[in-house]
């Protein structure tokens, strides 16, 4: 016999709680839940659209915090930044032929017989359902989220028992869909669209056989996890006055600044990840197009490569890597991937100016290498940076991913520095001196201690 019909059983909750703003759902009184938690969500437009290339149907979700009573288990702040970047961390079968259909993303790339890089869809199931499409239509427009991705409770524990959990609440907090910067997050084609997010739903395995659900509370040990812990710092911006006369004059002015990164003092920190966002929200936008409304590429999911950019990270007063520290593209991506493994990003884009230009006429070739990320046809970015023959999201991967492993009994201090000249177009996206907001990411251990059926969670 089955296990789902002998032992297990798929429960559907209904949100408790349900606004434009937040949702908490709560789970039955003296139940044994897995931990594979899921939520399907999703929103309506005014319009057809398509959910953001990074994070999805995710692109919804502001933060996710898992609480008993008033007592927090496990949260992720910024959820869809974080979850743009997790999702780039699969293999690239997996990202383009099962992600891509139940989280709505376009992570994972194809190459076409001309040798030509897509992220595109083949089935284009992300399109965002009309307000008057059917339920059943909008169903199969929803994402799909697995939740041990952003709360690593929910995996490290294996079961949630509600006789221990006894006042459990799930809170889903959203983006502002009613600002063009929420609408930024969610969409591709067009912010002005309307949106409205969909009432979620909640899907839980409850085990229900007595037996196994004795023996699975039993199981419930002290046990280690890490947490995804968020930071804000700012590079300012080199305004054009401090660069050079004229773009002809070939003058860099270099910025060096410092930063000191406070969020995660007096703990441990395993693993770090930065995304270097631009500050001024305007720049996500393809800003040739009418109004300025279409995104360009992964909008704010973006973390943008820098001219001759260099990283440094002194920790406690020592610096983490030797010389200068990471210098270029290929440094900080083999730093990435020392610290996180493969990422699966389109060949390039972790890189600037790859690709973008054509040979010969104006009607050539639409590349100057193969194997570069190709002007998507179908998509809605063809501004003049596509039509010169490079896809938008060339430059859009840089994620800087450092090893720390120590405690931060003192300071955490980055060191950043880059190069930035004079543009032409200096108002628009492509602004070498563009200010910037760092994301951060730590990894974090805590501890889950059970004694006398109580149990209390502490930094390691």
């Amino acid at each position: 016999m089955s296990l789902y019909s002998q032992s297990l059983k798929s429960q559907v909750f209904e949100p408790r709680v349900d606004t434009a703003t937040r949702t908490e759902f709560r789970l039955d009184k003296d139940a044994v839940y897995l931990g594979n938690f899921k939520l399907q969500v999703g929103c309506a437009g005014s319009a057809a659209d398509m959910y953001n290339k990074a994070a999805g149907g995710a692109g919804l979700i502001r933060r996710i915090s898992l609480y008993d009573g008033a007592t927090l288990l496990d949260e992720c702040r910024e959820a869809n930044r974080y979850l743009s970047w997790f999702n780039q961390g699969g293999p690239n079968d997996n990202n383009r032929y099962v992600s891509q259909e139940l989280v709505r993303h376009e992570i994972g790339f194809s190459q076409t017989d001309d040798r030509i890089v897509t992220g595109q869809s083949a089935t284009g199931t992300k399109v965002i359902r009309i307000n008057t499409d059917s339920d059943l239509l909008q169903e199969k427009t929803d994402c799909y989220l697995d939740l041990r991705v952003c709360l690593p409770f929910l995996n490290a524990i294996g079961v949630i028992d509600t006789a221990l959990f006894d006042n459990l609440r799930l809170l889903i907090e959203y983006e502002d869909l009613s600002s063009v910067a929420g609408r930024a997050k969610v969409l591709v084609k067009n912010t002005a669209t309307t949106l409205a997010k969909r009432r979620p739903l909640l899907v839980v395995d409850e085990v229900k056989e007595a037996g196994l659900k004795q023996k699975t509370r039993s199981q419930v040990k002290p046990f280690q996890w890490n947490v995804y812990e968020h930071d804000l710092v700012q590079i300012p911006e080199v305004v054009a006055a401090q660069v050079g006369a004229s773009e002809s004059a070939s003058v860099d002015t270099v910025q060096s600044t410092s930063r000191v990164i406070d969020g995660f003092r007096n703990k441990y920190v395993s693993r770090m990840v930065m995304m270097k966002a631009y500050s001024n929200k305007n720049f996500n936008l393809v800003l040739n197009q009418a109004q300025g409304t279409v995104v360009r590429g992964v909008g704010d999911y973006a973390s943008n490569a820098q001219h001759k950019e260099k990283v440094q990270l002194v920790v406690n007063g020592r610096q983490l890597f030797t010389g200068k520290g990471l210098e270029g593209a290929a440094q900080i991506a083999d730093a990435h991937a020392d610290a996180w493994g493969n990422y699966n990003i389109m060949p390039f884009t972790h890189q600037e100016n790859v690709g973008m230009d054509t040979t010969g006429s104006s009607d050539g070739a639409r590349h100057n290498c193969f194997g570069v990320a190709g002007t998507e046809a179908s998509s809605p970015e063809n501004d003049s940076r596509e039509t010169r023959g490079g896809s938008v999201r060339v430059g859009q991967h840089s994620f800087i991913g450092i090893k720390v492993e120590d405690r931060l009994t003192g300071q955490l201090q980055l060191k950043y520095e880059r190069s930035a000249s004079l543009d032409a177009n200096a108002a628009a996206y492509n602004a070498t001196g563009a200010g910037l907001d760092l994301h951060v990411y730590a990894e974090i251990p805590k501890k889950f201690d059970l004694s006398g059926g109580k149990y209390s969670i502490s930094y390691v």
